[in-house]
Formats: C-alpha cells, sequence, structure tokens
C-alpha cells in the first residue's frame, strides 16, 4: 500500500504563480503505536501549495487535508476519497464511536470540555455546526438506510447501537468508493 501523487496543476493566486498537487492514497504507517501494534492502514487525501517566491523558487505556501472545494476544482476524479480521509480500511472513519459520541453531545450542549477551550476555538461550535460535523464524521448518507434514520436527534445509547449495526456496511462503502482510485494500477 503506498500513496500516489497527482501531477502539478497551476494557477494564480494573488497574483502568484502557484501550483498545486494531491496526494492520496491507502497508507501503511510505519510508525508503531505505545502497545507494540502497528497502525492499521488507512484512507489518506493531502495537498500542498507551491507559489513563486521573489527568487524564483517554488516554495511551499500551505499544505495538509485536501478540501472538497481544492479537490472538486482541480482534481474531480478524487471526490469520493473526500469524505474518506483518515477512515481505516477495516473498521471506517478514526475514532468512529467516540468521535461521534463527542460530536452528538456538541449537538445537544453536553460538551464536557466546556472549560478547556477559549471562545473561537475549533471546537466550539454551536449545535448546528456541531450537527453538521456530527454527520460528516460518520459519513452519513454512505449507508444505504440512512436517509430513513436522524442519528443526531437518537438517545447516546440507541445511537451507538445504531453505529456498530452499521460499521460493516460503512467500511464496504468506503472500500467501493475508494478501490478503484487507490488501488494499484496493474
Amino acid at each position: 500500500m503506498s500513496k500516489k501523487t497527482t501531477n502539478w496543476k497551476y494557477f494564480t493566486k494573488h497574483g502568484c504563480k502557484s501550483r498545486i498537487r494531491f496526494e492520496y492514497g491507502y497508507v501503511s504507517p510505519k510508525k508503531v503505536m505505545r502497545d507494540s501494534k502497528a497502525l492499521p492502514p488507512y484512507v489518506a487525501l493531502t495537498h500542498i501549495v507551491q507559489c513563486v517566491s521573489t527568487r524564483g523558487r517554488w516554495e511551499t505556501s500551505e499544505w495538509g487535508v485536501a478540501s472538497e472545494v481544492r479537490v472538486e476544482k482541480y482534481f474531480p476524479e478524487l471526490l469520493p476519497l473526500v469524505r474518506w480521509h483518515l477512515s481505516y480500511l477495516k473498521t471506517g472513519p478514526l475514532h468512529y464511536i467516540e468521535n461521534a459520541i463527542y460530536w452528538w453531545e456538541m449537538v445537544h450542549g453536553l460538551d464536557r470540555f466546556k472549560s478547556y477551550y477559549k471562545e473561537g476555538d475549533i471546537s466550539n461550535k454551536s449545535p448546528k455546526v456541531a450537527r453538521e460535523i456530527f454527520l460528516r464524521h460518520i459519513v452519513f448518507g454512505a449507508v444505504e438506510g440512512d436517509i430513513a434514520e436522524n442519528p443526531a436527534e437518537m438517545p447516546r445509547e440507541t445511537l451507538v447501537r445504531w453505529l456498530l449495526a452499521r460499521q460493516a456496511d460503512l467500511v464496504i462503502a468506503l472500500r467501493k468508493d475508494c478501490d478503484p482510485i487507490c488501488q494499484p494500477s496493474e
């Protein structure tokens, strides 16, 4: 398993000649967790933007997770990967249950960590924004039958059971979306 890299696409940003490319694919981390288990393979989709400096050299101006807007503009064929970034190939989204519960709590105003965050902090979200993040995290809509449910309004125990019940189908959807793009070419 390894990442693939797109070709550079060129554009002008704030009057600066710029270029962008994406790295994507199934990643098998070389790092080992504290308990000596290897980290499982996951889906990755990142980007790098470079701009020509005043000296005429390409310098990196931004990098990181690829936004849906950028992917759609420059490499729309990679769009299916956006919703699966940092999802494990065998279990789905990173910290699937834990993060779902965290954002569910934020939707319901049950943030146990309020005292840790400053006003405007990334984790201080309105219930409406928290709901959007919650639904994005659980990749709502990826599994047949999702639309008939309203997981943000389920009681916590029901939500956990529902998340666990759909997890295998979620992984099947991940592989259906990602395998055609990420599998090595023969």
